[in-house]
């Protein structure tokens, strides 16, 4: 409402037509390709932007080590709004119609090398043929040059949509209130968690400094409020101070059903001294028992669940995937305690969420990966060897589950297994490919074969070294470490070259992944080791790709002398 108001204020859109263009960015939502929302448009809200065209067309070269199943895979895993299909010719067909093509530019890169053809409307910064040119004189510089900024001559005039500078004045004055220090947003971020923890740690930090090691349930009581009230006055003051907000400060601790005492009983903190059920509970004492076992977590061990955990574990039990890794007595335990301890919990509304910028796997039968997943998961912990195939892998071959693994890009989940014939070799398998497991009574030493594995990957650990600017257009250092943010790395920044070095460290499994991501960034960085077996993959491929542009411009040259 205060949006709106301001809108109304500053550039006199009604509520009417801020209502149409909400609804028309949603519809969009569907077609965008990155964070960019729409091109300029005089009443977008009634006329939402043109979509703009997309077309790809691969070419399947066996000489480069990729068929055409591999690239197929890879379109269809990151189509999004897309159709991909293989045209007469045998080539990989992509189209697709989005909000900017500017926001697909890294994924054109990928497919260097193999691109037959790319059509898209005029872009600001981006054309094929300069692209490849920037990015082959990047290869073959010996040192960073400093950054320059592309533009088209030929892009299309008119502008980025943006938020009109009326607007974007007020919202960053009242933005500047309410962010006033540069801790400010880290407390709003974590405000019950950090309350929450902030009164259980007084409390424990109280019942440390008791000489006697005993305490009244009236004397705990009485530490209770002692603690939630230094704690909500240290942090009211603290909010006061900075933003003066009457609506932030006004924190619930209800949320956090403090019972301290009932807490410190269940985790073993407190021990109940006397038994007699005639005392009441102001007479009742305990023994302070602040002796933790080794490795207690105070996060996950002591501080019990808060509003939001429920609600993301109330919301987790109805995902499918959850049978994945609980048994159906366990998923039945949960949902009975959030029945009868968190009856008015609220699951987080996912129907409104919808993402469509991730590879989705179609599992169509469930109970089979679940399954699946459960014996696994139980050989792990019982130490235990297992009998298992493979989708054209493996048939009924014995194998060590060594862990599982997450895979964001793919969104499924992978199966490391250790062949315990001949070269005791190990592949990591998706949990959907596995057709059968059976456990076995022979075991295997967990610490030894963990062990093993960290020295396999030790042996097989490749590392990379690259360089890059912070530039105006494009916040590559941002976008380079998200990237890479599942990698283990090293950054350097040197403050005399304004100039960021950065080691990916990588499985050689992993290779052909990291070229690509590496490969998307174009000419916004460099490869320090000319002589490194992804400098030449992608230097191959740029190279590739020019000679590709080259024959169709000698031949629509020759088209056009006719």
């Amino acid at each position: 409402s205060y949006a709106k108001k301001l809108l109304n204020e500053t550039i006199g859109l009604s509520a009417t037509d801020i209502e149409s263009d909400i609804r028309n960015g949603m519809k969009l939502i569907s077609s965008s390709w990155g964070i960019s929302t729409s091109l300029f448009s005089p009443e977008n809200a009634h006329n939402p932007p043109d979509l703009q065209h997309v077309h790809m067309s691969l070419r399947n070269d066996e000489q480069l080590k990729c068929g055409s199943s591999e690239l197929a895979e890879r379109l269809i895993k990151g189509c999004r709004c897309a159709d991909v299909r293989v045209s007469k010719s045998g080539n990989i067909v992509f189209d697709a119609d989005v909000i900017d093509a500017m926001e697909m530019v890294p994924y054109f890169r990928t497919f260097y090398g193999f691109l037959d053809s790319l059509k898209h409307p005029p872009l600001k910064r981006y054309e094929l043929k300069e692209d490849l040119g920037r990015m082959l004189a990047m290869l073959k510089s010996e040192e960073l040059p400093e950054p320059t900024d592309y533009f088209n001559p030929n892009r299309p005039p008119g502008k980025m949509w943006r938020i009109p500078e009326e607007v974007r004045t007020k919202l960053e004055s009242e933005y500047r209130k309410c962010i006033s220090t540069p801790n400010a947003h880290v407390k709003v971020f974590n405000e019950y968690f950090s309350v929450y923890s902030h009164i259980y740690a007084d409390l424990i930090s109280q019942l440390a400094q008791i000489k006697e090691k005993t305490v009244s349930a009236e004397e705990m009581n009485e530490l209770t409020v002692m603690a939630i009230e230094k704690i909500t006055e240290r942090f009211h003051k603290e909010y006061d101070a900075e933003q003066n907000s009457s609506e932030i400060t006004s924190l619930r601790l209800d949320h956090f059903s403090v019972n301290g005492v009932d807490f410190l009983i269940k985790k073993g903190l407190l021990k109940p001294l006397k038994t007699d059920k005639s005392l009441t509970g102001r007479e009742q004492s305990f023994k302070i028992n602040l002796q933790l076992p080794e490795n207690t977590d105070l996060y996950k061990d002591l501080i019990p669940l808060t509003a939001l955990e429920c609600e993301w574990l109330k919301t987790i039990m109805k995902d499918p995937k959850i049978h994945m890794f609980l048994s159906e007595k366990e998923t039945a335990c949960i949902e009975q305690w959030l029945t009868e301890k968190r009856e008015d919990t609220e699951m987080i509304p996912m129907d409104l969420i919808e993402c469509f910028d991730r590879y989705k796997p179609s599992f169509s039968e469930w109970e089979t990966v679940s399954s699946t997943m459960r014996n696994i998961l139980k050989a792990i912990r019982e130490n235990r060897v297992i009998v298992a195939s493979c989708e054209n892998r493996f048939n009924d071959k014995k194998m060590i589950p060594i862990n599982v693994v997450y895979t964001k890009r793919n969104d499924t989940v992978e199966v490391v297994l250790k062949d315990t014939a001949g070269l005791a070799s190990y592949c990591k398998v998706p949990i959907e490919e596995i057709r059968r497991v059976k456990l076995t009574d022979e075991e295997f030493n967990c610490n030894e074969e963990a062990e093993k594995y960290r020295e396999y990957r030790k042996a097989h650990e490749k590392k990379i070294v690259v360089e890059f600017y912070e530039r105006k257009n494009g916040n590559v250092v941002d976008r380079v470490l998200t990237e890479f943010s599942q990698f283990k790395k090293e950054c350097v920044f040197d403050t005399k070259r304004n100039q960021y070095t950065l080691t990916v460290y990588y499985q050689d499994d992993q290779q052909e992944d990291v070229s690509l991501r590496l490969q998307a960034f174009g000419s916004f960085i460099r490869i320090v080791d000319h002589e490194h077996e992804i400098y030449q993959t992608i230097l191959d491929r740029v190279e590739k790709q020019l000679e590709i542009v080259r024959e169709k411009e000698l031949a629509v040259s020759a088209e056009t002398e006719r």
